[in-house]
């Protein structure tokens, strides 16, 4: 099976997530997507992204950009969320169903390798992870480091090195790594994989908020879930 592409898999995503726009505005934002690939260096990633976020704020406002950013964001299946969307609906108790997402995710951080249990107590104790911490009507989630990458991400001490160790997204780290903090509002790709959850799981449209991204300088990347009213 050929290895995936991340970067069309990810251009794939913003065509579907600009459907609603005219075609020659979609065409305009893609422009040279295609010559692109996983191959592709940070440079050539950055120069294209920094054209296609300037191509979306001409056709775009700011909300309906980030709405659109955030269409592109990974999603966990519904499948991995089966349990706690039949949850909902049985009792429409939204408390219970992050108690059970947080359950999951214990078990997850269980299953990395060689994390040890103060890395997995100081995670817990930051409030990080999938199940988010609620204050009302708000739910604040704070992603942890990357897996592939969480061991080294606590041993390391140096605040830049630590963002670059953080970051999930392939195409994130090539913005970091060439610095271009002025691109953040790509992090609301990563604010979709929240919007994806609560969707899953309501089965209702929510609303999310970029509240911190290390692409912006900060040490953690954190989203803030708009549960919708009744």
């Amino acid at each position: 099976m050929a290895e995936a592409d991340f970067v069309q898999d990810w251009l794939a995503c913003l065509e579907r997530a600009t459907a609603g726009l005219p075609a020659d505005a979609r065409h305009e934002i893609l422009e040279g997507g295609e010559r692109l690939s996983k191959d592709s260096s940070s440079e050539d990633l950055v120069a294209w992204m920094r054209g296609a976020l300037r191509r979306l704020k001409t056709h775009l406002g700011e909300q309906d950009r980030e709405k659109t950013m955030a269409g592109c964001g990974c999603s966990p299946g519904a499948e991995s969320l089966e349990e706690v969307r039949a949850l909902y609906a049985e009792t429409r108790d939204v408390n219970r169903c992050i108690e059970t997402l947080q359950t999951q995710f214990l078990r997850m951080l269980e299953a990395v390798p060689e994390l040890d249990d103060e890395a997995v107590a100081e995670i817990v104790r930051r409030g990080w992870g999938m199940a988010g911490v609620r204050n009302g009507d708000v739910i604040t989630a704070t992603k942890i480091p990357s897996r592939a990458n969480i061991n080294a991400y606590f041993r390391e001490s140096d605040p830049e090195k630590r963002r670059k160790l953080y970051c999930h997204c392939p195409w994130g780290r090539a913005l970091l790594a060439e610095g271009a903090s002025d691109l953040s509002a790509f992090c609301y790709c990563g604010a979709g994989y929240y919007k994806n959850i609560w969707e899953i799981i309501l089965r209702k449209p929510v609303e999310v908020r970029l509240v911190e991204s290390v692409l912006r300088g900060d040490d953690v990347c954190r989203v803030e879930v708009l549960l919708p009213k009744g």
